[in-house]
């Protein structure tokens, strides 16, 4: 049976604390927490977080040059949470991954994200699941064209505790090839929490708009089910 707005009270350091959950499943003993990804700092040292506020992102996306006929890695972004308690996850974390391309050469466009859920100490990075997404096909963008998807992911994560002080990590991937072997597409990741288009700073590549969701979403979220005290 699941309730909304539940509020769970977590005992820590000898004091109570007031924890806030999305929503909480009874049966399985969980309580739900979405956290926003967003991008932190300039174009120079930019860093990833996730938060459970909707916060401006820097950029509302990241980008890259689509360049080859074999599948390449093109994005790899860490986004962080630090916790102040201890905390056990336990059940599926669910993460939707707003992609999109800009066409620069009319050919075909495969890509897909992927996303990988890690426990940092500050010292071990120690990985705990992966998902890949679906391919987002284009048998050829136009130059200066658009094209958008979002991938939904789920990874189970069992009773996995994290102490006070340890960060959980989720790595969002974007996969990519193209049919020339050369720069074709603009290919990026979307983390802003407020769903905008763009904030600005987005990328413009030579003769052709800047880079934008438009009326797409470009919202990175993570739902994350952590064991009650019930």
């Amino acid at each position: 049976m699941a309730l909304s707005a539940q509020i769970e009270k977590v005992v820590g350091a000898g004091a109570e604390q007031l924890v806030n959950y999305n929503f909480t499943d009874i049966a399985a003993g969980t309580g739900v927490v979405e956290f926003y990804g967003g991008r932190l700092g300039d174009n120079v040292k930019a860093s990833y977080a996730l938060l459970n506020n909707k916060f401006y992102s820097s950029r509302v996306l990241t980008d890259n040059d689509c360049a080859s006929s074999a599948y390449v890695k093109y994005l790899d972004l860490d986004f962080d949470i630090e916790f102040n308690l201890p905390k056990t996850i336990n059940g599926n974390v669910l993460v939707n991954i707003p992609v999109g391309a800009q066409g620069l050469a009319p050919t075909t466009l495969y890509m897909f994200p992927a996303v990988r859920i890690r426990k940092w100490d500050g010292t071990t990075e120690t990985e705990l699941g992966y998902a890949s997404g679906g391919i987002l096909y284009s048998p050829g963008l136009g130059d200066g064209d658009f094209i958008y998807g979002m991938g939904a992911l789920g990874i189970p994560i069992i009773n996995v505790n994290f102490k006070k002080g340890e960060t959980l990590r989720v790595t969002a991937e974007l996969w990519a090839l193209n049919g020339l072997g050369t720069p074709a597409q603009q290919i990026f990741i979307g983390h802003d929490p407020q769903g905008r288009a763009t904030s600005g700073y987005e990328t413009t590549p030579t003769g052709n708009p800047q880079l934008t969701f438009g009326t797409t979403p470009s919202v990175f979220t993570v739902q994350v089910p952590f064991k009650l005290n019930i």
